[in-house]
């Protein structure tokens, strides 16, 4: 069930579940949002937290993380990247360790199922990529420096970084 109605502690007024019509940065962990939000329901207010920023757990657990408890932080640190998709985390994230992760991609979904030239593909959430990710052409994020992870089909040919897939996904909103 959706909590359509919350107080949270980064904002003075109460926030409803709604739909932005339009991007909007998240106030929470600073990404681009579009779609589902929690916003503020005072007209003068232009304050946005994703869902999963809005209702995230002071603790989480991840399964690529087996014995690792993750903390939410309210404040990303400088030059510290997300694990999952290589953004740097600015504002709302989870930490354990040196693992960082934004609130949105510790719930990313594990699988992903579509359309590919006529039939069904499913692709599955994995820690790294096991070939050139077919949006970027590299396997790696950032030239190397970073693994991140990826959506891979059964087949092992079709692989989307994590990363890649949000860039495209606004992309394609604003067409």
């Amino acid at each position: 069930m959706k909590i359509t109605e919350i107080n949270h502690f980064s904002h003075h007024h109460k926030l409803e579940l709604s739909y932005s019509g339009t991007p909007y940065q998240c106030d929470g962990c600073k990404e681009l949002g579009f779609g589902s939000c929690y916003q503020c329901n005072n007209k003068k207010c232009d304050f946005h937290l994703h869902e999963n920023c809005g209702v995230a757990k002071p603790i989480a657990t991840h399964s690529f993380f087996k014995n690792s408890n993750f903390k939410l932080k309210k404040k990303g640190k400088r030059g510290k990247t997300c694990k999952a998709c290589g953004k740097d985390v600015q504002g709302f994230m989870y930490k354990s360790k040196e693992t960082y992760l934004h609130p949105c991609c510790l719930e990313l979904p594990s699988t992903l199922n579509g359309n590919f030239n006529g039939g069904s593909l499913r692709l599955i959430l994995e820690v790294k990529a096991s070939t050139k990710c077919l949006i970027c052409q590299n396997k790696e994020i950032y030239k190397g420096k970073l693994k991140g992870w990826a959506y891979i089909s059964s087949c092992g040919k079709h692989c989307y970084h994590v990363g890649c897939v949000n860039n495209m996904n606004f992309e394609n909103w604003k067409m």
